[in-house]
Order: C-alpha cells, then structure tokens, then sequence
C-alpha cells in the first residue's frame, strides 16, 4: 500500500533559502502548451542543481526489528515467553496454558503411580516369600542334602528368569509376572514352580498393571511439554522473521508534477507496509 503526500508550494521557497544560485525553471503556460504530454529538455533535474540535490534526500524509516534468536531462547526457556516477546499475547497465553497443563498432568499421574507402587510392593512383602520359592525351586530340580538353597540358585541358571539379590523393579516384575514364582505366594494351591493357581498373584499383577498406566499417563505429559517447547520456539522464530520482512518503509524526495496545467516541485513522501 502506497500513500503519498505532496506539500505543494513549501519545497520551492526551501530550495531558495538554501541555495541562492539556483534559479527556478520556467513553469508559464506558454511553455507547457509547446509540449504538454512531457516538459522540455531544459527542464530536466540536471539542469537545477537544488531540484537534484533535494531528490538525493530519499531515506529509509528506521525499522523497530525483532530479534528471532531472542524469541527462541524465551521460548525455549518457558513456552509462550517467544509469542508475548512478539506481542502475540493470545499465542503466549496458548503455549504458557497447554506447557502448565501438561506439566500437571505429568505430577498428577506420577504420583498416583507412585502410589500404586507403594501399594503393590507392601502387598508383595505381606504374601510372596523367597523360602517358599526356593523350596519349590528344590523340589521342581531335584535339589537334596542340606544345601538345597544353593543348588537351587544353580538350577536357577537354566531358566529364562532369576530372582535379583535385591527387591527392585525387575524383582517385583518377575515375582508377578511370570509362573516360574508361582510357589512363592501363600495361596498357591499346589506350592509348585511353573504353576498358575494363586488370586493373589493375579491382584498383585492387577495392582501393579494400574501403577504402569499411571506411569504412562504421566510419560505422555511430559512429551505434550517437550512437543509444545519444540512448536513454541519454532512459531516465535517464524512470527519474528515474518514481522522484519513486513514493517513499513516510508520514503522522501522530490517530485515533479502537474498542478493547474503547470509542473510545481513538490516534496514526496511514500509509505508502503
């Protein structure tokens, strides 16, 4: 869009003020009427000294840029801080709502699976017993005299799961998991290895399913985080760049032009956006 605005009259009582030698071209009705369509030859701006000095004046308005490093880092920082930096205050309140809504939906589902794992571990400490699992274990290789336990351990090795030295994540998977740790709960009807017939064993695996879930739920939170990190600092970015490349320039010189049926100086001013 092209805006301009011409001060009729105001440019010729400059040009005399500032440059005395020059002298203003012949403008009478008498000249123009030899050739309407274009001025003479001797009105060209090369021949006024002062016309062409005010035409050099054309300049740039001064552009206000954003920087897009700037609206990354705060992006990146804290989602949202890109946009408000960029006065987009809606896309700000956007990010900054969905990064605070997925951070809490990361704590809430944690600590419920906290909390079912607290549940599931105390369960397992009140019905599973390791002597009960190494005895069946025994029994299952064969195992006499009075070191059952360690050749039961060394039987152990034949199998596709063990039973780790310490109750960690892998520990209360396995006891629950897999039938080779059947024997290991007080209600198991045969007391054998490599069996299926303990409820208890079956709510356990429940409970701790529902912990997983709760896990899961919360891992999912904090990908909406990272994924709303990524997509702020990218739109920040972009919205900066794009508002550099469309700032408004304005422009000024001297013009020539027709005012009733005569050529008059006239100062320009362009603003285009």
């Amino acid at each position: 869009m092209k805006m301009k605005l011409f001060v009729i009259g105001i440019p010729l009582m400059l040009l005399s003020l500032t440059t005395l030698w020059a002298q203003p071209p012949n403008f009478s009705r008498a000249v123009l009427s030899r050739n309407q369509s274009a001025p003479p030859a001797f009105l060209a701006l090369s021949h006024y000294p002062a016309l062409r000095f005010v035409d050099s004046l054309k300049t740039t308005a001064a552009k206000r840029e954003r920087s897009a490093g700037k609206a990354l880092l705060f992006s990146a920082a804290l989602p949202g801080a890109g946009q408000f930096y960029n006065k987009s205050f809606l896309k700000g309140l956007a990010f900054a709502g969905i990064e605070i809504g997925a951070w809490a939906v990361n704590a809430i589902y944690t600590r419920r699976g906290n909390k079912k794992t607290a549940e599931f571990e105390q369960y397992a400490r009140g019905h599973w017993s390791e002597d009960r699992y190494w005895e069946s274990l025994a029994q299952h290789c064969n195992c006499g005299g009075d070191n059952r336990r360690q050749c039961a351990k060394d039987c152990e090795r034949q199998f596709s799961h063990f039973l780790p030295d310490t109750r960690n994540q892998t520990y209360y998977e396995n006891i629950g998991k897999y039938d080779q740790f059947n024997a290991g709960w007080d209600d198991s009807k045969s007391g054998l290895a490599f069996q299926r017939d303990s409820e208890r064993r079956e709510l356990y695996t429940r409970i701790r399913k529902t912990a997983n879930d709760q896990f899961r739920q919360a891992s999912y939170g904090a990908s909406v985080v990272l994924i709303n990190h990524v997509l702020s600092m990218v739109e920040a970015a972009y919205s900066t760049r794009r508002f550099n490349r469309t700032q408004a320039k304005a422009t000024m010189g001297m013009e020539i032009q027709k005012y009733d049926r005569e050529l008059a100086p006239a100062l320009s001013l362009r603003m285009s956006w």
